[in-house]
């Protein structure tokens, strides 16, 4: 996911999970709420939600789990639908280092230590077959990520973006976002 941010080249770069189970309304919605904010994300509300009753119950306490221990404010950190204005893409993505699935909480960790706007939309997900999440030892190693998340930002890993290639590439966009010209480097 990071490289293919990292890589794209529009304005606005909307990624949503690979099962098709937000159609082309949820997305306007999340591309649309970018024009007020540089992140936007979907939120599943509770009665939306769809899927087993015990998958439904993990994802809430996964959510809350995230809300205690990174702070995040966010109904669904881990709604498979979530857009970001280039520049913001570039910061954030630039300084992520997780792989798995909690890299969506390690995302809006660094959206909100960065200080980006988030919007939340609400977004109603179609249930969809072969989902590729383990529910017992997936929820462990994304808790285990996350906890790797807490120390990073304790020892000052996430202060500057991991590439510089995309380290460059921010200092020119922020530098257009703000109306200013800004030579890499």
């Amino acid at each position: 996911m990071r490289t293919g941010v990292l890589e794209a080249e529009g304005e606005l770069i909307v990624f949503t999970d690979a099962d098709g189970s937000y159609g082309p309304r949820e997305v306007a919605r999340v591309t649309a709420a970018l024009a007020d904010a540089p992140v936007a994300i979907g939120s599943r509300p509770v009665g939306w939600a769809t899927g087993p009753p015990g998958r439904r119950l993990a994802s809430r306490l996964f959510n809350r789990a995230i809300q205690a221990l990174l702070g995040l404010p966010f109904g669904d950190t881990q709604c498979g639908l979530k857009g970001f204005r280039r520049y913001a893409a570039l910061e954030v993505f630039g300084r992520a280092r997780l792989d798995g699935f909690a890299f969506d909480a390690e995302v809006l960790f660094l959206a909100r230590r960065l200080g980006l706007a988030v919007s939340e939309v609400p977004v109603r997900a179609e249930e969809r077959d072969g989902s590729k999440v383990q529910l017992v030892v997936d929820a462990v190693g994304m808790l285990r990520d996350v906890l790797r998340v807490r120390r990073w930002a304790v020892s000052g890993g996430y202060d500057r973006a991991v590439h510089q290639a995309v380290h460059t590439c921010t200092a020119v966009t922020l530098g257009a976002e703000l109306g200013r010209t800004a030579e890499p480097g």
